[in-house]
């Protein structure tokens, strides 16, 4: 999905879930914060969670909660998605970011 599909991440964030929460929530500091699991709860029951995943995705966003991933996450889906690309098999797409890696025979 293009940059320019998913329009402006304003467009997307004014119908998500976060919109009435404080953005501090979403940007926590370091990755032992207990603000995470708060902001992941709220991204669960969001109605644009997977386009807010693909935006961060596309530009890509290193930083904060985005599509109810952390960084980390979203880092190790890039990193499966580039080997994946090199003919490695271990793959995660940004549809399963948060569950296990799928094995492709």
């Amino acid at each position: 999905m293009s940059a320019e599909r998913l329009g402006n991440i304003a467009d997307i964030l004014s119908r998500g879930s976060c919109l009435t929460e404080d953005p501090e929530l979403f940007f926590p500091v370091g990755s032992k914060d207990p603000n995470i699991a708060n902001a992941l709860k709220i991204c669960g029951g969001c109605d644009v969670r997977q386009l807010c995943l693909d935006w961060a995705m596309l530009k890509p966003q290193q930083d904060g909660i985005w599509g109810g991933t952390t960084p980390e996450e979203r880092i190790r889906v890039r990193r499966e998605e580039r080997e994946r690309s090199l003919g490695f098999t271990t793959t995660t797409t940004t549809a399963n970011a948060l569950g296990t890696p799928k094995e492709q025979f």
